[in-house]
C-alpha cells in the first residue's frame, strides 16, 4: 500500500469518526427530552458522547503523528471538520463550531509533530497531551448543540414539567395547607378547598417558571460543561494505551515503521 493510500485510509477513518461524533451532537440538541426519570436514555447519550470523544482522540492521534508534514494532517483535519458538520446539520452556527475544532487540530498537530521532532525516542505522551486542548473543543461543540437545541425550545415553547408530577406535587402541597385548617373536618369542602389552593400553587408555579426560563439553558450548559470537563480530565490517560496498540499493530501489518534518523549536531570544542 502506498504512502498516499495509506494517508486517504487515515483521512477517511478520520472523516467517519468526526460524522459519527457529529451525529452524536446532533442528538444533544435534543437532549432535553430526555429529562425525565429515571433518566436512563439521557446516561446512555453521555455514554456516547464519551466513547465519541474516545474515538475521536484515537483517530485524531493517528492523523497527528503518521501524516507528515503538518500542512498534510491539516488537510485530513479540514475534511474532518466538513464531515462532522455533515453529521450535525447543516447550519452557520454549527459551521462556525466545526471550524473552531479544526483550527484546535491543526494547532494540536503542531505542537505534537514539534515535539516529537525533538524527542529521541517516539513517545505518545506529547499528542495525548495536546489533544486535550482538543478535547475540550469537541466538549465545547457538544454542549453548544446542547445549549442551542434547549434554548430553541424554550423560546419557541417554554420551560414546562411533566404535568403528572407537577399535579401530584402540588396536590400533596395543597392537601397539607388545607390539613392545617377547620375545613380539613368537612370532606366536600375540604376537596372543594385543596382543589383551589392547588390552583393558585400552579399558577404561581408557572408564573415563576416564566421569570427563569431563560436562565435555564445556559445554567444547564454550564453545569454539563463543568462535568464533562471533569470526566475527560480525569480520564485524559486512556487514549494513551490505545495508542500505543494501534501503532504496534500498524508496524505489526507494515502499514507503519520506526525509522531511525541520524541527525547532525554542532558543538562548540577545542581545536
Amino acid at each position: 500500500m502506498g504512502r498516499q493510500l495509506k494517508a486517504a485510509a487515515l483521512t477517511l477513518l478520520l472523516s467517519v469518526t468526526s460524522y459519527g461524533f457529529g451525529v452524536v451532537c446532533y442528538r444533544l440538541g435534543m437532549a432535553h427530552l430526555l429529562f425525565t426519570p429515571p433518566f436512563h436514555e439521557l446516561e446512555q447519550l453521555l455514554l456516547w458522547l464519551l466513547a465519541a470523544l474516545l474515538c475521536m482522540a484515537v483517530a485524531g492521534g493517528l492523523v497527528s503523528v503518521l501524516l507528515r508534514p503538518w500542512q498534510l494532517a491539516s488537510v485530513a483535519f479540514a475534511l474532518s471538520g466538513l464531515a462532522l458538520l455533515l453529521g450535525w446539520g447543516l447550519h452557520w452556527r454549527y459551521a462556525g463550531l466545526s471550524l473552531l475544532y479544526v483550527l484546535a487540530s491543526m494547532a494540536s498537530t503542531v505542537w505534537t509533530q514539534d515535539e516529537l521532532a525533538q524527542r529521541v525516542s517516539f513517545s505518545v505522551r506529547p499528542m495525548a497531551e495536546n489533544w486535550r486542548w482538543v478535547t475540550l473543543t469537541l466538549i465545547l461543540l457538544a454542549v453548544g448543540s446542547f445549549y442551542f437545541g434547549f434554548a430553541d425550545h424554550v423560546r419557541d415553547q417554554g420551560l414546562s414539567a411533566p404535568e403528572e408530577t407537577v399535579n401530584e406535587l402540588t396536590g400533596d402541597i395543597a392537601g397539607e395547607i388545607v390539613d392545617k385548617t377547620p375545613l380539613a373536618q368537612l370532606g366536600v369542602v375540604r376537596k372543594a378547598a385543596v382543589e383551589q389552593v392547588q390552583q393558585v400553587l400552579l399558577g404561581r408555579l408557572r408564573a415563576l417558571i416564566a421569570q427563569v426560563e431563560h436562565y435555564v439553558p445556559p445554567v444547564a450548559a454550564v453545569v454539563l460543561f463543568l462535568f464533562l470537563t471533569l470526566v475527560t480530565g480525569l480520564l485524559w490517560w486512556v487514549p494513551m494505551p490505545i495508542l500505543w496498540a494501534t501503532f504496534a499493530l500498524l508496524v505489526a501489518l507494515h502499514f507503519a515503521e520506526v525509522a531511525t534518523e541520524t541527525l547532525e549536531v554542532k558543538r562548540l570544542v577545542l581545536s
